[in-house]
């Protein structure tokens, strides 16, 4: 899919919002893959408990990078702080 690929290509970073769903999605996974092979700034953020897709095509992807955790809604402010910063941080590096 063009679409896919050209906003693959001309994004800064990408924001994966991982769920089982996500784990079974074939295009979400052509993206997350062609996201990887391009070295993009990956930001996963965890909407469902990781054991869930742990041993899937997603769990082993995401399994040695920096999680933003959103599946405590108590905790939503200061995690959603946090997924701020690290576009952020994908942004500067862009620039860089």
């Amino acid at each position: 899919n063009s679409a896919m690929a050209n906003g693959v290509e001309d994004a800064a970073t990408i924001v994966s919002f991982n769920t089982l769903a996500y784990s079974k999605s074939v295009n979400c996974q052509k993206e997350f893959t062609y996201a990887t092979q391009l070295e993009k700034n990956i930001v996963p953020v965890l909407l469902e408990d990781e054991k869930s897709f742990q041993g899937t095509w997603l769990g082993n992807a995401i399994s040695s990078m920096e999680k933003v955790n959103m599946k405590n809604e108590g905790q939503l402010d200061s995690s959603f702080d946090i997924l701020l910063q690290r576009i952020e941080q994908a942004l500067e590096q862009e620039v860089d």
